[in-house]
């Protein structure tokens, strides 16, 4: 069928919507996962990009061999949601794989049974768990619709050993903090491929945009 696989059940944006994140597993014949973004959407536009029938919480797998679509949802507003932010795969010690989520919406990281596509354990949260862990003060999300705040908003996650590394969103060229910078941050994985939560660490953060030259 080709990298985009034009033939019997293309991967387009009529069938996924718009995507971002993507990764693949360790499948002899590698899976493809890819999740629901705005990304490209015009800043200040109302109207949101397509999505598929995942909708903006969609994270699809692209089978391997036979290029099938399938998909499962991660909480969203239907109305105004922002989608996710980035995916990686890994393998957890008791050999399950699993897919790791970052949500635009509340902020959570989300762990997924990467073959049946569904939520499994209880979602990390950076704004709370994560900040009270390092000794800061708590960002809980606001429920409101839409990007949650600034300080929770998790984009890049990618796992190494036995933790999981990830971005926190905290400012950028339209949006300049004169008090916080983008971080990394890291939180250790269970044998399970759960959260251990009390664990996690700030690792560094990036230039202030409001100091960078």
């Amino acid at each position: 069928s080709g990298f985009h696989n034009e033939t019997g059940q293309p991967w387009n944006a009529q069938r996924l919507g718009e995507v971002f994140g993507i990764c693949v597993d360790d499948a002899p014949q590698p899976n493809i996962y890819v999740t629901a973004t705005e990304v490209y959407n015009v800043v200040g536009s109302a109207t949101l990009l397509p999505k598929g029938p995942g909708g903006p919480g969609g994270v699809y797998r692209l089978d391997g061999n036979t290029g099938a679509m399938s998909f499962g949802s991660l909480p969203n507003n239907a109305a105004s949601g922002p989608g996710l932010g980035n995916v990686c795969f890994r393998r957890a010690g008791n050999g399950t794989g699993y897919l790791y989520v970052s949500d635009l919406e509340d902020g959570l990281i989300y762990r997924m049974n990467a073959a049946s596509l569904t939520s499994v354990g209880t979602p990390f949260n950076h704004g709370v768990q994560g900040r009270l862990a390092a000794s800061l003060s708590s960002i809980p999300d606001d429920g409101t619709p839409g990007l949650t705040q600034f300080g929770r908003r998790i984009w890049g996650v990618q796992t190494y050993q036995n933790r999981l590394y990830y971005a926190v969103w905290w400012e950028d060229s339209r949006n300049i903090s004169l008090t916080e910078s983008n971080e990394i941050w890291s939180v250790a994985l269970d044998n399970n491929g759960d959260f251990i939560s009390a664990t996690a660490q700030r690792h560094f953060a990036l230039p202030n945009f409001a100091t960078a030259s």
